[in-house]
């Protein structure tokens, strides 16, 4: 399986999503004016973007590398505006947007520094950034070149520094391992697993004691120029 698979779960998924877009909404609408210009950052198909053109008045953007996943976005959700470009390069000029998404991404980044430079370029002072994603909680980052499906799984300390550093400031943290373990757990009973995640991933992300996490971040305001 490619590293990029596709976990196609019919209407599902998003409802089961760890990060599930109605989360996404609830949680950057304290942050954000109702024409605010959101990016979503590895927006693979669509999905969140689809639910963000449904439940608010947004000016929204998506980002993906991936050729078909873009073209299965822009189907989902033709009010975006929709570019084929990777993380570490954003096609944004400077302090552009008022708000980013990025989920399940920076676990698949070999150098995840570089996208959070363009993230902390892109994002104007004050704008949010939603982050989701596996993190480890042993003590050590974790690299799995032999996994069909994982990239790496970075521990809590070292995704939150890696932002931080770059300028951004953390406002909340919400654990969500016991969501993704029912999603899995769902998906298993539904027999539909072996299309998502093949056995050596399984058996990796247990050893990593992975867990899943959702972030809220400020950019910070840039004092004394």
């Amino acid at each position: 399986m490619d590293r990029k698979a596709k976990m196609v779960y019919g209407e599902a998924l998003p409802t089961l999503n760890p990060c599930d877009p109605q989360i996404v909404v609830d949680l950057l609408t304290p942050y954000l004016k109702p024409d605010a210009e959101i990016a979503d950052i590895g927006c693979g198909r669509g999905d969140t973007l689809r639910w963000l053109a449904a439940h608010t008045t947004y000016a929204l953007y998506g980002v993906e590398q991936d050729s078909a996943l873009l073209a299965m976005a822009r189907a989902a959700c033709p009010e975006a505006v929709l570019a084929e470009a990777s993380a570490d390069v954003l096609p944004f000029t400077d302090g552009t947007l008022d708000g980013a998404i990025m989920e399940c991404v920076f676990s698949l980044l070999d150098k995840p520094e570089a996208a959070t430079d363009e993230l902390a370029r892109v994002v104007r002072e004050a704008g949010v950034l939603l982050l989701s994603d596996l993190y480890t909680q042993g003590t050590h980052d974790l690299h799995f070149a032999q996994s069909a499906l994982l990239g790496h799984i970075y521990t809590k300390r070292t995704l939150e520094d890696t932002i931080t550093d770059r300028g951004f400031s953390l406002v909340a943290f919400h654990d969500r391992t016991r969501d993704m373990r029912n999603m899995l757990a769902q998906m298993i009973m539904d027999g539909i697993e072996a299309d998502c995640i093949d056995e050596e991933s399984a058996r990796l992300l247990r050893q990593a004691k992975a867990a899943y996490g959702l972030w809220i971040w400020k950019r910070d305001v840039v004092k004394d120029r």
